[in-house]
């Protein structure tokens, strides 16, 4: 019997790193087969993009393994780089800088095939009528949505999307329908409904380590009646108090601008949460999930 091969686009083997003494990813570990659409899920400050940007050799780690294409992105970075499409979690441009400019830019570099393309995502996505404004005039989307495109134009093997919530649905299910099984795709997001729409596997971060690897309900069920502590800058009576209220919450206190949330239904609640600190001026500085042993040990 022929036995196929599925290369491992991204292995991580205990990686670690660490700003000023303290742990953001702490041996942490994932594979991602060829072909695969691989969701990273996490909270803000979980390490998402941190680990993306060691991908591609933006920041370096403090040790372990990373592997692209079997490389190692610190030592093969152009090879890397040139099979491989990037979205960053917030693009930015020359205030000066238009589409008309990334399409000149790209004129110079790919061939019509190639070109042809692009033209068509940008016409069919309607991007095309915003060719002459200004790329940080446009909202987080259009841009998001634009770099996202132009990611393809260079036709990348593996596709790797820091924030997808802020890409319009319609983009990302007919490129993802497009090349599925045919690119890899690695996609985060701290919105895990919206990654449940593209990806079929997905592994979960938290505190520097990929504590759960599965499909999108079975985390859900994971994640529901546990407990979710959330460091804020600012502790206000008042605004817990409407978290509180809040559907899917059992029980919350708070104690040195930490709270302490026991969750009950799905994760949809952290992002109601996110919602009425933001609207407030409060800043998440970092969220925890405790699971149910932790918790039941205390």
């Amino acid at each position: 019997m022929e036995v196929t091969y599925i290369m491992r686009v991204i292995q991580a083997r205990g990686v670690t790193r660490r700003f000023s003494g303290i742990p953001v990813l702490e041996g942490l570990s994932l594979d991602v087969a060829g072909g695969d659409v691989y969701g990273l899920y996490g909270m803000p400050e979980a390490g998402k993009t941190i680990l993306i940007k060691m991908m591609l050799d933006i920041i370096s780690r403090d040790g372990g393994i990373l592997k692209i294409f079997n490389m190692d992105p610190s030592i093969h970075r152009r090879d890397v780089l040139l099979r491989t499409g990037y979205t960053p979690q917030d693009p930015r441009y020359p205030d000066w800088f238009t589409l008309q400019h990334i399409i000149k830019l790209k004129r110079e570099t790919y061939n019509r095939e190639n070109m042809d393309v692009f033209l068509k995502y940008l016409r069919d996505f309607g991007l095309w009528k915003h060719r002459d404004r200004r790329i940080m005039q446009l909202n987080i989307k259009y841009r998001k949505a634009l770099v996202f495109l132009s990611t393809l134009t260079h036709d990348p093997e593996l596709i790797i999307i820091d924030e997808v919530s802020d890409i319009p649905g319609d983009i990302m299910e007919e490129v993802i329908g497009e090349f599925r099984g045919r690119k890899t795709f690695f996609i985060s997001s701290h919105d895990l409904d919206k990654l449940g729409l593209y990806v079929k596997r997905i592994g979960f971060i938290n505190e520097g380590r990929i504590v759960y690897e599965g499909t999108v309900n079975q985390l859900k069920k994971m994640l529901s009646d546990t407990v979710v502590l959330i460091k804020i800058s600012e502790a206000r009576r008042d605004i817990w108090q409407k978290i509180n209220r809040l559907e899917g919450i059992e029980d919350l206190s708070i104690k040195d601008r930490i709270l302490r949330i026991r969750i009950t239904s799905d994760t949809g609640v952290i992002n109601n949460i996110r919602q009425i600190l933001k609207g407030h001026k409060i800043e998440i500085k970092w969220i925890k999930w405790m699971g149910k042993r932790e918790e039941d040990d205390k």
